[in-house]
């Protein structure tokens, strides 16, 4: 894989503007304002891209008419904001991003077969800063420690627990995610694969 990281937090690492098609495999992007911001651009294929740090988003993705796709990915320290996007994930590792790791803010979000982890009083797993906006969320690993709520927003009361998610949306959202904390090789060392009993999956 190849790095990406800037040293001047003000600025996106990759920043996207009327672009066509493009596919981003096996990067590491590092220390910016934001991860990949996405505008009015075409289809955006992320796959295999570990997001760390960001002072504001991992991914940004606005009024872009064509769909962004997360497949086997990590944001860490970095949300994903969708305004006006739609924006698919799966198969995906999200943790500890501020205000939220999924940031709603207009757009739709699919999220399925993903882990999401959020630790700490001020975090969320889902974040709302508008009412607009859909999400379709189901067969993930979703995970609120340390006071982090699963949801939260904008002028909407916390969801603590993923029970509380799941009837505040009349399980239309989750109905068949759990919280199980995931046993991963080597989390230390980024080694985001799930062990077994003869090794690592």
């Amino acid at each position: 894989g190849t790095s990406l990281s800037l040293y001047n937090q003000a600025a996106n690492v990759l920043e996207l503007t009327r672009a066509g098609g493009i596919r981003v495999e096996s990067l590491s992007i590092t220390n910016g304002r934001g991860g990949v911001s996405a505008y009015a651009s075409g289809p955006l294929s992320l796959e295999r891209v570990r997001i760390l740090g960001m002072s504001q988003n991992g991914i940004w993705a606005s009024t872009t008419p064509h769909a962004t796709t997360l497949n086997r990915s990590i944001l860490e320290r970095a949300s994903l904001e969708v305004t006006g996007a739609v924006v698919n994930v799966h198969h995906s590792l999200m943790q500890s991003g501020n205000p939220g790791n999924v940031v709603i803010n207009g757009g739709t979000v699919n999220i399925r077969n993903s882990i999401l982890e959020a630790s700490g009083y001020s975090e969320s797993i889902f974040y709302y800063k508008s009412v607009d906006g859909t999400l379709v969320s189901d067969y993930n690993n979703i995970r609120s420690l340390e006071g982090a709520n699963v949801g939260g927003g904008l002028n909407r009361s916390s969801d603590r627990y993923l029970i509380d998610w799941q009837i505040r949306t009349a399980f239309a959202n989750d109905m068949n995610s759990f919280g199980y904390e995931p046993k991963f090789v080597d989390r230390a060392e980024y080694d985001f694969h799930l062990k077994s009993a003869y090794g690592r999956y």
